[in-house]
């Protein structure tokens, strides 16, 4: 694996063989993620925008979209590098059921507040 091969600056490159190296992943499993990553990448920009990532699952932008996407976009730049998708997919598919109960009230706590508002269910 190459840092050209993904596109991919030297701090991402970095991320992403800590991101390999930590998880045990094997190559075959980031080329396979990252091909579905590029078909994502409609404009191959080499990052993802809401915009694409809605028409990729063929949905429609919701709060509850933009949330899940935010989440995913770890630098907040409103796109998101094969970094932030390769780490979010491995970790969602990794997570035990205790984690993903925290993902889920995460999706819905806006805030951050740790509580659930009335506004927020």
């Amino acid at each position: 694996m190459t840092a050209e091969e993904f596109k991919l600056d030297e701090q991402q490159w970095k991320a992403l063989c800590m991101i390999e190296e930590e998880c045990k992943l094997d190559s075959s499993y980031i080329r396979k993620f990252y091909k579905i990553y590029c078909t994502i990448d409609n404009d191959e920009s080499g990052s993802v925008s809401i915009g694409e990532f809605m028409a990729h699952f063929d949905v429609y932008p919701t709060d509850f979209g933009r949330r899940v996407f935010s989440i995913m976009d770890a630098d907040l730049s409103g796109q998101l590098d094969f970094v932030e998708f390769i780490g979010s997919v491995f970790n969602y598919c990794s997570y035990d059921s205790r984690q993903l109960l925290k993902y889920a009230f995460d999706l819905f706590d806006n805030d951050e507040s740790g509580i659930l508002d009335l506004e927020e269910v």
